[in-house]
């Protein structure tokens, strides 16, 4: 550089030239000025944007605590179940709703007096209704406790199904808190980006200045251009494919001398580190190293160039990077030394690898989950088969002390003998349905097509259904079609299919009929088709629930009083059923008029098993009450 300032001193020689100098002087002082005024309210706009947003995710984070504490609530009542410990239940129950009060006080505290009331009016209803569900989660509790306490395990049942949709409905109360709170940051955001866009409008302005600045230079440099000496042209052409490369270059480029000092800082540079040019050329390369290799960075290089010896001269590996931020980023560094005259300088190459990493933990958590549902599915598999042994016996023993001991029972004991055979029925099923669940998460469900008769399986499903409605005033009704009707499926499974869904008739109807229909159609997707429709005069479905009819674990009962609990699984298998058939099912429903639904079969068996993924992932756990839609199906 002091090259070329001698020759422009003594080029200088019109003194009215160096007027301009002065005015081009003001002219810059004047802009860095503004220039900085600008900078430091940009800069405070984003601080206060970065602090309002700090204590926004703080509230996420104690919102997120509120979810928390009201799951733990929600465990006495359930690990009552398990534990048998009433007192200490309760005690635990006592110090999960203290704590929980306590939060939940703070949480309101906070947005009564730290926010704006219309941004807190909001986010205090979601607060309330969180604290009105975990009060009702609490009252269930306490009536579980004092079921235990008087022996009515059927109304503890009943007590934790509602406990448990409380406390599904607190957490989603939580997370449309938490949705609130997002809205509201998002809202921030834009008011203080447009503060910042109004201002950098002005720069605009000073851009215009620096043009004009750049014109009059440009004038006054094409009069000295004329008698500046030449350059070397070669060496010039070398220099700027150089610059081109530094410039242009994908990768960060970081250039230092023996002492560590930066001698260049490439764009790639500055993107990656945060840090312009300007900021960093002249300061040692700690300012990027964070520790604590920082402070011995000065130590490496001195032995290096004693020894010789370095296990990062020469070589590529992985390290951290510390961004101007403070932030630490994950980089590829390549270390290369030349020389320029008797000086030894050093490059390094920094490629940001922030995105591999994030690829690998992702395939990582992908193979963590992968195997966690295959464990799963095992373990369900193999105590459902455990289960099913003893249950059987069970049963088997039970029939078989009811035909021996036939007119010798008093009415007690013979109530007592049904009860234990009904409800290990029950239990049988349900291990059954979470067999089904388990192989077909495995994709190692059967699927065995036959041809056969549909006409006289249906017969069977009603025969087999009758003894349900022994105790209720509700007719079956079978509509037939005279002649043979031939299909080729899965006869176990279809017969599964209209049993689970005339079970549910019954389950859900108090009086009336459940009418279960057979006819042949054409389809419109299917072509020729069996079209099994199952309709009921029952309690009905609420428009807003049907779309959700079909997923694993989902119950609708708060505005019907159900007959007994469930899992939530017959229909869903149900439908998995129907999808293996690469068949249909369509339900019709109003609240309080009763439920049709109408599976439609292809004739001929097309298998659709493909192991749906967006369906059977997250199937982690099952409610311990019978299944209110599942046959004993074969294993």
């Amino acid at each position: 550089m002091q090259r070329f300032l001698n020759p422009l001193k003594q080029l200088v020689h019109k003194p009215k030239w160096y007027h301009l100098y002065y005015v081009l002087a003001v002219f810059d002082l004047g802009t860095i000025t503004l220039t900085l005024i600008l900078s430091h309210h940009i800069l405070g706009i984003y601080s206060d944007t970065v602090t309002i947003n700090s204590q926004w995710s703080q509230r996420l984070g104690r919102y997120s605590e509120l979810g928390e504490l009201a799951s733990v609530v929600n465990q006495p009542g359930n690990d009552l179940f398990s534990s048998g410990d009433i007192e200490l239940e309760k005690k635990r129950l006592k110090l999960a709703v203290k704590n929980f009060e306590v939060a939940a006080k703070n949480a309101r505290v906070d947005l009564n007096h730290n926010i704006s009331s219309q941004q807190a009016e909001l986010l205090l209803f979601h607060l309330t209704k969180i604290e009105s569900t975990i009060d009702q989660v609490a009252t269930e509790a306490r009536a579980i406790f004092s079921d235990f306490e008087n022996n009515k395990m059927s109304s503890a049942g009943a007590h934790m199904a509602l406990m448990d949709q409380h406390f599904f409905k607190s957490l989603t109360a939580v997370g449309r808190l938490s949705s609130g709170v997002r809205d509201i940051q998002a809202d921030q955001f834009q008011r203080e980006s447009e503060r910042a866009a109004a201002l950098s409008r002005y720069e605009f302005a000073i851009s215009g200045v620096v043009f004009l600045i750049i014109c009059c230079v440009t004038c006054y440099g094409h009069n000295l251009s004329k008698q500046m000496l030449k350059k070397d042209n070669q060496l010039e052409e070398a220099e700027g494919h150089t610059s081109a490369i530094l410039t242009t270059a994908f990768d960060a480029i970081v250039c230092i001398d023996q002492r560590g000092i930066i001698k260049t800082f490439n764009p790639a540079a500055e993107k990656l580190f945060g840090y312009t040019v300007e900021e960093v050329v002249g300061e040692n390369i700690s300012v990027v190293v964070p520790a604590p290799h920082r402070h011995q960075h000065d130590q490496y290089l001195s032995r290096y160039l004693k020894t010789g010896w370095s296990n990062i001269v020469g070589a590529k590996r992985e390290a951290f990077g510390e961004r101007k931020d403070g932030t630490k980023v994950p980089i590829a560094l390549s270390v290369t030394e030349y020389t320029i005259g008797e000086d030894t300088f050093f490059a390094g190459i920094v490629h940001d690898i922030t995105e591999q990493r994030k690829r690998e933990e992702l395939q990582r958590s992908k193979d963590v989950a992968e195997q966690s549902n295959k464990a799963k599915s095992e373990f369900l598999a193999n105590m459902s088969h455990e289960l099913r042994t003893p249950m059987n016996s069970i049963i088997g023993f039970t029939k078989r002390v009811l035909t021996k001991m036939d007119g010798q029972l008093d009415d007690r004991n013979l109530d007592a003998l049904q009860t234990v055979e009904r409800n290990a029925h029950h239990l049988l099923g349900l291990i059954n349905g979470i067999l089904d669940i388990s192989k077909i998460e495995a994709g190692k469900m059967d699927f065995s097509p036959t041809d056969f008769n549909l006409v006289p399986v249906m017969n069977d499903v009603i025969q087999q259904a009758q003894t349900l409605t022994d105790h209720k005033p509700i007719q079956l009704i079978l509509d037939l079609p005279d002649e043979k009707l031939d299909i080729q499926a899965d006869q176990v499974k279809v017969a599964q299919i209209a049993t689970n869904l005339v079970t549910n008739g019954i389950k859900y109807s108090d009086e009336g009929t459940v009418t279960l229909k057979v006819s042949r159609q054409q389809h419109a997707e299917l072509g020729p088709a069996v079209a099994i429709s199952v309709s009921d005069t029952g309690h009905g479905i609420h428009e807003a629930d049907l779309e959700l009819l079909f997923k694993k674990f989902t119950q609708f009962d708060a505005d019907a009083a159900r007959p007994g609990g469930g899992t939530g699984l017959g229909l869903y298998i149900t439908s998995m059923f129907v999808k293996m058939h690469n068949g249909l099912i369509d339900v019709e429903s109003k609240f309080g008029h009763g439920t049709k639904f109408t599976v439609f079969l292809p004739i001929q068996a097309t298998a659709n098993y493909e192991r749906p993924q967006h369906e059977l992932e997250n199937l982690t756990s099952v409610e311990t009450a019978p299944e209110e839609a599942l046959s004993a199906s074969t294993s």
